[in-house]
């Protein structure tokens, strides 16, 4: 996975990064100057992101859907991460 400038995420499988196609893109953050903040849950079904635009955002991994979005600071996330559930 790499973020982007341009406030997109997107997925690469290692076989085909040459051809620079993703598998996968993750769209729906306003960005500006910042490289966007995200992580993927333990089962690697989530992933989690914040941006400029101060929103967090879930997605599906597997189908891009956008499951969540979020504002809960006036603040850019500067981590973004998930809690380790037992």
């Amino acid at each position: 996975m790499a973020s982007s400038m341009d406030g997109t995420i997107r997925l690469y499988d290692q076989r085909m990064v040459n051809k620079g196609v993703a598998v996968q893109t993750y769209e729906g953050h306003v960005n500006s100057n910042f490289r966007i903040k995200f992580g993927v849950d333990p089962s690697e079904r989530f992933l989690i992101s914040g941006g400029t635009d101060c929103y967090t955002r879930i997605w599906s991994i597997k189908s891009g859907q956008l499951l969540s979005e979020n504002k809960f600071s006036n603040t850019v996330p500067s981590v973004v991460c998930w809690s380790a559930v037992e």
